[in-house]
């Protein structure tokens, strides 16, 4: 089983990291993200590794500020203040994935069920039902639309914005507002542990 392990650097390249196979490596991948997710700038690099060294190597996607990033299947998908980026080749060639967007910069995204989600800061939510080929907006019952986080747990799907917290109803494609004991609605990350918001 391929391992792909992924950062987010400080500087204005990419780099992939090369580590052994099995579930370590995608804890440290995690650790790594979080730990230096607070200063972002630009520099996230992936790839795959079947060997059992660990080392840097330089990728491609330069000079972007990264602020997201989802798998699908064996595609990675990068969202950025210039819209979204994948690669079907763990990080060796990337290709824009912007068709349907009405802005480019793309805050967070997730994926469920096959089902790509992606917000963009100042204009709302958008769903990609054929692997990032064509986006289409789901914004209606969105009261703001500056969107910073999202989170989901199975099929629920939990967007963070200046207005608060909204939960996505998949039957109507509307948000709708969870906002009930928030002392503040100004919510920049959100995440689940265990069925916990």
């Amino acid at each position: 089983m391929k391992n792909v392990i992924v950062l987010l650097l400080s500087t204005i390249r990419f780099r992939r990291l090369f580590l052994p196979t099995g579930g370590f490596g995608m804890r440290i991948a995690m650790y790594l993200w979080l730990v230096t997710s607070i200063a972002i700038t630009a520099g996230i690099g992936c790839n795959s590794n079947d060997g059992n060294d660990a080392k840097w190597e330089y990728s491609g996607l330069t000079g972007r500020k990264i602020f997201s990033f989802v798998f699908n299947n064996q595609t990675l998908f990068f969202g950025t203040n210039d819209g979204v980026f994948r690669t079907l080749d763990y990080g060796n060639s990337w290709a824009a994935a912007n068709t349907g967007l009405t802005d480019t910069s793309v805050s967070s995204m997730v994926n469920i069920e096959a089902i790509l989600y992606a917000g963009v800061f100042g204009v709302g939510m958008f769903r990609s039902i054929d692997n990032g080929n064509n986006w289409s907006s789901i914004s209606d019952g969105l009261s703001n639309k500056q969107i910073h986080s999202l989170a989901s747990n199975g099929s629920d799907l939990f967007v963070g914005t200046n207005g608060g917290i909204f939960r996505l109803d998949h039957d109507s494609t509307r948000w709708i507002s969870v906002n009930s004991g928030l002392s503040d609605t100004n919510v920049w990350v959100l995440t689940y542990k265990d069925s916990t918001l």
